[in-house]
């Protein structure tokens, strides 16, 4: 499974954009009325998968006119759930009128939702919550998480496909395959028009 698209590849790889599910989940979270968004991930540095998801995140945010500065991405990847929770607590002391967070995950994402509700705010009422990998965890959750589901089991078929047809006929050609897939936006009742 690649979830980050080598430039160039070394031969034939499959994937989808991290920079579009960001962007994904801005302009759905827009699409809800929500207008003071936030982001939660990790060292950009460390995690260049959730840095890209956070890049598209800002620029989609940028494109609808809207701020880009209520961000906490600053820990060591992965963000646990502790770690999502300590960052909604930092993002919300800073800017306390946030109305919609995108964490990088949806472990993040379900740390960050609970500690929403140990300060008594109601999600989506209050704050809207996305994530990202279509766990089943966010399926679950209560209310359930709006994620991004990058198709894991597709990337895999579509990968296993492109090693039989080398395999086959390992001259047919020297051009790498590439194969981007579509991301699935799972909307589910944490993002809710508030």
């Amino acid at each position: 499974r690649v979830s980050r698209r080598p430039s160039p590849p070394l031969d034939r790889v499959v994937g989808f954009s991290n920079a579009e599910a960001g962007a994904l989940v801005a302009r759905h979270l827009h699409a809800q009325g929500r207008r003071r968004i936030g982001f939660i991930g990790g060292d950009g540095r460390r995690d260049t998968r959730g840095a890209d998801r956070q890049r598209g995140f800002a620029a989609a945010l940028q494109a609808l006119g809207l701020a880009t500065d209520r961000r906490v991405a600053d820990q060591a990847p992965p963000l646990s759930m502790r770690e999502g929770a300590q960052a909604l607590n930092r993002l919300l002391d800073r800017w306390p009128d946030t109305d919609a967070v995108m964490c990088v995950s949806d472990l993040s994402a379900f740390g960050a939702l609970t500690a929403a509700q140990r300060r008594g705010l109601a999600v989506p009422e209050d704050l809207a919550l996305a994530g990202f990998g279509a766990y089943d965890l966010a399926e679950h959750a209560l209310p359930g998480l709006t994620t991004v589901d990058a198709q894991a089991r597709r990337i895999g078929d579509e990968a296993a496909g492109l090693i039989l047809a080398a395999l086959e006929d390992p001259g047919a050609s020297t051009d790498p395959g590439r194969v981007v897939l579509p991301l699935r936006l799972l909307a589910r009742d944490s993002t809710a028009a508030g």
